[in-house]
Parts: structure tokens; sequence; C-alpha cells
């Protein structure tokens, strides 16, 4: 079983850097957010890595990035055991303390390849995240 996430154990992001408010540069403009622009007529591009049919996977990937900015790929041969540990992985490392995240900030990390980290300098370029989350639950329906 994945162990859950709990935000209790998470320390305050605003708290840990002094913040009083959200600096503006991270909050989209109101004319800029996506609101109620849903796309009903299409379906979302399913990529299947089994089909011989499609055997341009990179041109298909790359079309639906390009059209809709995501894609779903599917048989792509990861074992759903290696997904779970992954799962477990991430919930045990964002429970920890946050001093002890901050140990793999990319300054004081190891490696070039796993490390932690967030920006709330005036200098880091912004953009924002836009998502659409699928429950575990809802994903096979």
């Amino acid at each position: 079983m994945v162990p859950t996430l709990s935000t209790a154990q998470f320390a305050d992001p605003a708290e840990a850097t002094r913040l009083k408010a959200l600096p503006d540069q991270y909050i989209q403009p109101f004319e800029e957010r996506l609101l109620n622009k849903f796309v009903n007529d299409e379906a979302i591009p399913v990529i299947n890595m089994l089909n011989p049919e499609q055997n341009k996977y990179a041109e298909a990937i790359c079309d639906a990035a390009e059209k809709w900015g995501f894609f779903q790929v599917i048989n792509y041969g990861v074992d759903l055991d290696v997904l779970d540990n992954v799962k477990a992985a991430t919930h045990w490392f964002f429970n920890l303390p946050f001093e002890e995240m901050s140990r793999l900030t990319k300054e004081n990390s190891l490696s070039t390849n796993v490390r932690f980290g967030m920006s709330f300098s005036p200098r880091a370029e912004k953009d924002y995240l836009s998502l659409f989350f699928v429950s575990e639950s809802e994903q096979f329906c």
C-alpha cells in the first residue's frame, strides 16, 4: 500500500523564507487564466507504445505536445511495482522535515540528478502551471 501524503508535516514555505505574501510574479494575471476554457469535442491524445501502426512515437509525442501540451502514454513497459515504489519514495521525501529536504538543494546536492528546490527569486524566470488531475480511482473509468 502506498503511504498517504500528510501536508501537516510540511514546513510552511512562507515561514521558512520569511515571506509575508506571494510575490506578484508568481500570480498569473486574471485575463490569462484558463478558467472555463474547455475543449469537449476532442479526446486527449493517447500514444500506445504497443501499437504497430504507431511506429513513429517521437513524431506522435511531438505532435500531441504541440497541439495539446500533454498526452497519455500507455503500454510503455514500466512495471506497476516500479511506479508504486516511485510514489512511495516521493511521499517519503515530501514528508521529511523542511530542514532535511533542504540538504538536497541544488547547491548542496551530491548529484545533479537528484535535488530539491523552489525559487522565490525576483530574477528567476517564471512560468505558470495549469494542470488537470485524475485520481487513481478515476483513471480506469
